[in-house]
């Protein structure tokens, strides 16, 4: 092993999560790449920086989260809560399906 002095490591962190909430719909508002792909959504972002191009990869909510385990030492939270309208589906099994492992 080489050991060369750094932190490296202190802040492992990974993403563990759970799909377990999926719900059929009778209106277009989820997030599928063939309905947000367009180009009135690509200008809307441009020109006024709306539409559903402005959510970062994705993910509509995020929280950062200190619950009662965290250690009280670190500076930073414990939990990381990411709020997702997808679902192994939503892209016709393409990519988001490949990138869960199934």
């Amino acid at each position: 092993p080489c050991d060369g002095g750094f932190a490296c490591g202190e802040n492992l962190q990974d993403h563990v999560g759970s799909a377990g909430m999926h719900f059929v719909i009778d209106e277009p508002v989820s997030l599928i790449p063939n309905r947000i792909l367009s180009l009135k959504n690509f200008l809307s972002f441009i020109t006024m920086g709306k539409g559903p191009l402005t959510i970062l990869g994705g993910a509509e909510g995020l929280a950062f989260v200190n619950t009662p385990y965290a250690n009280k030492s670190d500076d930073w939270p414990d939990i990381e809560i990411h709020f997702i309208s997808s679902s192994p589906s939503s892209d016709e099994g393409v990519s988001i399906r490949r990138v869960m492992g199934l």
